[in-house]
């Protein structure tokens, strides 16, 4: 009986056109997907030589700033619901870390969409604040956690004001405006727990 070996041969090229093909897709994936740095210099280096215009960059300066603080928000609240015995500041704590997780979750995917290079960790300032706290005797904690997280709230509020207005991507000008009546309730909530710690 005589074999045919022509279906096995273009068989056997579709496959490997297959695996050439899928191969190609997961490289340019790897090159593409390089839009981490640990820290927030890495992170703004590679954005100005990344990004096309200075209005792009600037968009980026804002969203590396964002996300930076709002990991060092995250970790600060996390340290009150563990070091605090104040149920209102543990109450307030949990209420910042699910909405900051929420900002930083929806920041990282919309810089993704945009090819802007965000930090992974927080800034030196911050992991200095978190030090500070973490050794703070617990009868002063509650209230030195309240004045940090108010400040940091305060400078926050200041940039996403001035960002409102600054920031010339529509998506993230609509972030902008979604986060900051967030921030301000956080603040007063922190102002609330502050004044009955004295």
């Amino acid at each position: 009986m005589k074999i045919s070996w022509k279906p096995f041969a273009v068989a056997v090229f579709a496959a490997c056109s297959f695996l050439v093909a899928c191969g190609d897709a997961g490289n340019a994936d790897e090159s593409n997907s390089d839009t981490t740095a640990t820290t927030k210099n890495e992170a703004e280096e590679k954005n100005d030589s990344a990004l096309a215009t200075k209005a792009a960059e600037k968009d980026a300066q804002f969203v590396v700033d964002v996300i930076t603080s709002n990991y060092g928000e995250v970790k600060l609240a996390q340290l009150a619901q563990q070091k605090s015995s104040n149920k209102e500041i543990k109450d307030v704590a949990k209420m910042l870390e699910t909405d900051h997780t929420a900002v930083l979750t929806d920041l990282k995917s919309l810089a993704s969409n945009k090819g802007m290079t965000v930090p992974t960790e927080e800034s030196g300032e911050a992991k200095d604040k978190f030090k500070d706290l973490s050794d703070d005797k617990t009868s002063e904690f509650d209230k030195q956690w309240c004045e940090t997280l108010m400040d940091n709230h305060k400078t926050s509020i200041s940039k996403f004001e001035n960002a409102a207005n600054d920031v010339t991507d529509p998506d993230l000008k609509s972030f902008v405006n979604t986060v900051l009546p967030k921030l301000r309730i956080h603040h007063d909530k922190l102002m609330e727990c502050h004044k009955k710690l004295k």
